[in-house]
Protein backbone atom coordinates (compact mmCIF):
# COMPACT_ATOMS: atom_id res chain seq x y z
CA UNK A 1 0.00 0.00 0.00
CA UNK A 2 0.99 3.67 -0.66
CA UNK A 3 2.39 5.50 2.17
CA UNK A 4 3.06 9.63 2.56
CA UNK A 5 6.41 9.13 2.35
CA UNK A 6 10.03 7.89 3.70
CA UNK A 7 9.59 9.40 7.44
CA UNK A 8 6.46 7.59 7.37
CA UNK A 9 8.06 4.49 6.91
CA UNK A 10 10.77 5.43 9.30
CA UNK A 11 8.23 6.08 12.11
CA UNK A 12 7.08 3.02 11.59
CA UNK A 13 10.19 1.06 11.49
CA UNK A 14 10.91 2.83 15.03
CA UNK A 15 7.84 2.05 16.84
CA UNK A 16 8.18 -1.57 15.70
CA UNK A 17 11.59 -1.46 16.82
CA UNK A 18 10.53 -0.42 20.60
CA UNK A 19 7.64 -2.80 20.33
CA UNK A 20 9.94 -6.06 19.77
CA UNK A 21 13.37 -4.86 21.22
CA UNK A 22 15.45 -7.50 22.20
CA UNK A 23 13.10 -10.29 20.52
CA UNK A 24 11.97 -11.56 17.66
CA UNK A 25 8.94 -10.79 16.08
CA UNK A 26 6.35 -13.94 16.57
CA UNK A 27 4.64 -15.13 13.70
CA UNK A 28 1.90 -17.04 12.71
CA UNK A 29 2.22 -20.59 13.77
CA UNK A 30 1.00 -21.89 9.86
CA UNK A 31 3.78 -19.78 8.18
CA UNK A 32 6.77 -22.21 7.15
CA UNK A 33 10.12 -21.21 5.05
CA UNK A 34 13.15 -22.13 3.56
CA UNK A 35 16.33 -21.62 3.83
CA UNK A 36 18.25 -20.53 0.39
CA UNK A 37 21.80 -20.69 -0.09
CA UNK A 38 22.82 -19.90 -3.55
CA UNK A 39 25.99 -20.29 -4.98
CA UNK A 40 25.76 -18.88 -8.42
CA UNK A 41 23.63 -15.66 -9.78
CA UNK A 42 23.53 -14.82 -13.95
CA UNK A 43 22.39 -11.26 -14.86
CA UNK A 44 21.64 -10.88 -18.62
CA UNK A 45 21.00 -7.74 -20.12
CA UNK A 46 19.57 -7.54 -23.19
CA UNK A 47 20.84 -5.64 -26.39
CA UNK A 48 19.63 -4.02 -30.00
CA UNK A 49 22.68 -5.88 -31.89
CA UNK A 50 22.36 -9.41 -30.06
CA UNK A 51 25.58 -8.92 -28.11
CA UNK A 52 23.79 -9.33 -25.07
CA UNK A 53 25.81 -8.90 -21.69
CA UNK A 54 25.98 -12.20 -19.70
CA UNK A 55 27.45 -11.69 -15.89
CA UNK A 56 27.72 -14.88 -13.76
CA UNK A 57 28.72 -14.70 -9.87
CA UNK A 58 29.88 -18.00 -8.44
CA UNK A 59 30.21 -19.06 -4.84
CA UNK A 60 33.48 -21.15 -4.26
CA UNK A 61 36.04 -21.01 -1.86
CA UNK A 62 34.25 -18.48 0.74
CA UNK A 63 34.44 -15.65 -2.06
CA UNK A 64 32.19 -14.68 -5.11
CA UNK A 65 34.08 -15.02 -8.19
CA UNK A 66 32.71 -12.53 -11.25
CA UNK A 67 32.82 -14.02 -15.09
CA UNK A 68 31.57 -12.80 -18.36
CA UNK A 69 29.48 -15.24 -20.31
CA UNK A 70 29.12 -15.46 -24.06
CA UNK A 71 26.05 -13.90 -25.44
Amino acid sequence: REIPGRETLLERYREFGQKFRGGSVPRPPFWGGYIVEPDYFEFWEERADRLHERIVFRFAGGKWNKAMLAP
